[in-house]
């Protein structure tokens, strides 16, 4: 789990997949080739697609 809270919605990125993704990026950082090759998987109960591409949107803005 991240230090960042993500809203669940019905339909949403899976919750482990964004945990480890945030937690990498939070750590090691994320370059916009990465990012833009990154295809999260939507389930049932996931994270809200837009507070996570948002975030990791600005972690990515602030690497470089």
């Amino acid at each position: 789990m991240t230090g960042k809270k993500f809203d669940v919605v019905l339909r949403g990125y899976e919750r482990a997949q964004v945990d480890e993704l945030v937690a990498r990026a939070e750590k090691h950082g994320l370059t916009r080739e990465e990012w833009a090759e990154i295809r999260l998987t939507i389930t049932l109960r996931g994270y809200d697609p837009r507070q996570v591409d948002d975030y990791l949107s600005e972690l990515v803005g602030g690497a470089g």
